[in-house]
């Protein structure tokens, strides 16, 4: 079932703000957790005029709506708001936060558009801002959840910004999962060595000298983070630009496979009888 709220050509401080807003569920149903989708597409123009510029905002988000108990889904809303919105909004419903959000960037920007004089802001190319959140659930199976948070943000330059953030939760604590409850530190430094010999090979490339020509940069340095997200299959990194490549490589993903890293996996980890039963 699909509710949808529609709102046209609504007038806020001095710009014309053009927005829709719509809500349905999505297909993600194992762990007992359903999900709705988000959806708001905002555009708001200086001065209420089409010809000047604007900020445009989407926005397409999947938050948990119903859990195996309500404490459950209290925590994962909170999670989820905290994580795709910030902890500022977190005395608000998802809905309620993701409207929070929109209108905060849109004030934020016509407040800027007050420090310009109208020749510096009529120049579409410096001042047309636009910025788009996006999540996705990667795996909601075995009493975990993978997701992420797809961002893009332009605010006048060359080009704009993007970065995916993932995220696991395990869901018999309900929380937040860290690389370091999953491998031990002294382990980091041979993963950080598998991880360099999987962008080899997906590359097609014999040395990472080879990288380093390609755009890579402090290869010695790569590391797994808590930038992560894991299925049956094995774990997934995700390295944004400029993280270990230059802007032009664009994210980085790298996958490796549970059987590779089994036998590094701390005794007391989360993940350890997932894994083992996946193996």
């Amino acid at each position: 079932m699909i509710n949808k709220k529609n709102v046209f050509l609504l007038f806020l401080l001095c710009s014309i703000l053009i927005s829709s807003c719509s809500e349905k569920k999505v297909s993600h149903e194992a762990n007992n957790i359903e999900f709705n989708q988000l959806n708001i597409d905002t555009i708001a123009y200086i001065d209420g005029d089409t010809t000047r510029p604007s900020c445009k905002l989407k926005m397409k988000l999947e938050y948990p709506v119903k859990a195996s108990d309500k404490a459950m889904l209290d925590t994962l809303q909170k999670i989820f708001i905290e994580t795709s919105l910030g902890n500022q909004y977190l005395n608000n419903n998802f809905e309620a936060a993701a409207n929070a959000y929109a209108k905060s960037y849109i004030d934020d920007y016509l407040k800027l558009s007050k420090e310009f004089d109208s020749d510096d802001y009529m120049n579409s190319f410096s001042f047309n801002y636009e910025e788009s959140l996006q999540s996705q659930i990667y795996f909601n199976e075995d009493g975990f959840l993978n997701y992420s948070l797809d961002v893009f943000s332009y605010t006048g330059g060359a080009h704009g910004m993007g970065g995916t953030s993932c995220y696991a939760i395990y869901l018999k604590e309900t929380k937040l999962l860290s690389i370091d409850e999953i491998f031990p530190y002294s382990s980091m430094s041979g993963i950080g060595e598998m991880i360099v010999a999987q962008i080899l090979k997906d590359r097609d490339l014999k040395s990472t000298a080879q990288l380093t020509e390609d755009g890579f940069f402090s290869i010695e340095e790569i590391m797994p983070t808590d930038n992560f997200y894991f299925d049956k299959e094995g774990i997934t990194w995700i390295y944004n630009p400029y993280q270990i490549a230059v802007f032009s490589l664009g994210e980085i993903k790298v996958t490796l496979k549970w059987e590779m890293l089994k036998n590094l996996i701390l005794d007391n980890s989360p993940v350890k009888e997932f894994v083992e039963s996946n193996t």
